[in-house]
């Protein structure tokens, strides 16, 4: 059985693992013509593992992911008492047509739940989020990969490796770099999909790869899925959102870079681009932290990775 899920809230940095857990079940449950469910721990345990809650720690997690979904105004408790609880969950219904939605299936959550928990299950819905639904390919950096999960590259990496070893994600991988206008060489970014749909992974990769050999600079592709994903932590950091507000300098000038790349798409467009003045700078060279620069994108390490993801510059 299909489940549809909402681009906007596996994206989001203001739900926790635990949140998306008991959402993308409680999504697998929906019945618009009954919205009302006889709710309780075991129920969602049941749908993730085909057993019941054997401990306190895993009771809590469930019980955290819906009071998350119930503060958040997705789900609302319409009778309580000591032996039963009733969920209207009506609020979770979303319009395929007017909005960006993930598809995966209850199978494949329940795989991805037992390989890793709730963490590697929204890295997986993440990913799936940024596959172009034509193409069914996606080819976005694993540095932002791993901010929209909320998890470090190095945890991402591990991530790909558990996915692609249990046939739920094919990577094609390649060593091509590219010169940019100011003299780095960066690393082409590897093209990913469903394992199923490898043979389109695998074709994507081709084209890729001879569209950027043709091309001496390489601008933020033309995939929507990426650049809905690098203005979504632009808003996000503009709300003042919590992983925003204890950011290091380096994460918002990663961040700022991604949104410099973002508006090279729209040149000439002004009234499409980034506000970057949000970041407290007015030269587009970044923020500074004790009166040193911070980062440079051009000081990354000079030895090729079979596992590099995205646009590491080389010099």
């Amino acid at each position: 059985m299909k489940v549809f899920l909402k681009k906007e809230i596996i994206e989001s940095d203001q739900i926790t693992d635990k949140g998306i857990l008991v959402y993308a079940i409680l999504r697998n449950l929906y019945n618009q013509n009954n919205p009302i469910l006889l709710y309780s721990h075991n129920l969602i345990q049941y749908y993730i593992s085909n057993k019941v809650c054997d401990n306190q720690k895993q009771i809590n997690i469930i019980n955290d992911g819906l009071n998350e979904l119930i503060d958040m105004g997705l789900v609302s408790i319409t009778y309580e008492d000591r032996y039963a609880k009733l969920i209207n969950i009506s609020d979770l219904y979303f319009n395929n047509n007017d909005e960006y939605f993930i598809v995966t299936d209850l199978d494949n959550i329940k795989l991805v739940y037992s390989l890793g928990k709730s963490k590697l299950l929204r890295y997986y819905l993440v990913v799936l989020g940024t596959i172009n639904i034509n193409t069914k390919a996606g080819s976005v950096s694993i540095d932002l990969l791993s901010k929209m999960s909320l998890i470090s590259k190095k945890s991402a990496l591990n991530y790909n490796k558990i996915l692609e070893d249990n046939s739920l994600l094919y990577i094609c991988r390649t060593d091509e770099r590219i010169t940019h206008r100011d003299g780095g060489i960066k690393q082409v970014s590897n093209v990913y999909g469903r394992f199923e749909d490898r043979g389109n992974v695998e074709n994507v990769a081709s084209e890729y790869r001879k569209n950027i050999n043709s091309k001496s600079n390489r601008l933020l592709g033309k995939s929507g899925n990426e650049k809905r994903s690098i203005k979504m932590m632009y808003n996000n950091f503009v709300k003042g959102s919590k992983k925003w507000k204890n950011a290091s300098v380096d994460e918002i000038n990663e961040l700022i870079e991604e949104c410099k790349r973002y508006n090279e798409c729209f040149v000439g467009k002004n009234n499409k681009k980034l506000d970057l003045s949000v970041f407290g700078i007015e030269d587009n060279n970044g923020i500074k932290d004790s009166g040193n620069s911070v980062k440079n994108k051009n000081n990354s390490n000079n030895s090729y990775n079979d596992e590099c993801w995205g646009e590491d510059t080389f010099n």
